[in-house]
């Protein structure tokens, strides 16, 4: 399986949120078939048809508490969701906080 931390280590340090899209469209490019297998086929169309980070992740999150698969699939689904929720996080933290009037 691919490495959770690995991808995690390269999200923290993304200096700006292209590179954020840089590294996300990295880890898809790297998801073996075995991974797009277990998918639920809703996170799956998003993961390939959008670049909305955001969206994968909060489509990947439902899947994952809804999730009805074998064990070892579920640790997929749960590696891939928070994959996407640590992508998310850093989005929102490079982003900023609003401006205060």
């Amino acid at each position: 399986m691919h490495r959770f931390q690995k991808w995690r280590d390269a999200l923290q340090v993304a200096p700006s949120q292209k590179a954020v899209a840089g590294v996300m469209d990295n880890y898809i490019a790297a998801l073996p078939s075995e991974v797009w297998e277990v998918l639920p086929a809703d996170c799956a169309s998003v993961l390939k048809s959008s670049t909305d980070v955001q969206a994968a992740a909060l489509c990947l999150v439902q899947a994952e508490l809804t999730f009805q698969g074998s064990p070892e699939a579920a640790a997929v689904v749960h590696e891939v969701a928070h994959t996407f929720a640590v992508a998310s996080l850093r989005l929102t933290s490079l982003h900023g906080a609003p401006l205060a009037d």
